[in-house]
């Protein structure tokens, strides 16, 4: 044990998964109890498959297209604009329930 604070004493990239883990383990935290508390689970599970299709989307037309600049982070993130832009239109239509918007998207 001693030998991984020591590590973590003198390797800057250490330092920064500590950190990180810490910001995405708080950040988590309040997402999830908000998601939870407002009984949005299943849109949550919806967007983040849809943020996993467009990570692999914007990872595809980098390698196949050479497309530089879309970076598996902005799929993800237009991935998921776009999916709750969609799922807001057609829940505010009325026409159909949000479950059958979710899984057909």
């Amino acid at each position: 044990m001693s030998l991984f604070w020591e590590h973590l004493v003198n390797h800057t990239f250490l330092q920064y998964a500590i950190v990180g883990g810490l910001l995405a383990s708080l950040a988590c935290g309040v997402v999830g109890s908000f998601v939870v508390a407002r009984r949005a689970t299943y849109v949550a599970g919806a967007i983040a498959h849809c943020v996993l299709g467009g990570m692999g989307a914007a990872r595809y037309l980098q390698r196949v297209h050479d497309i530089e600049w879309m970076t598996p982070l902005l799929g993800a993130t237009v991935a998921a604009v776009i999916a709750a832009l969609i799922v807001a239109a057609v829940t505010a239509s009325g026409r159909q329930r949000e479950d059958t918007v979710l899984s057909a998207i």
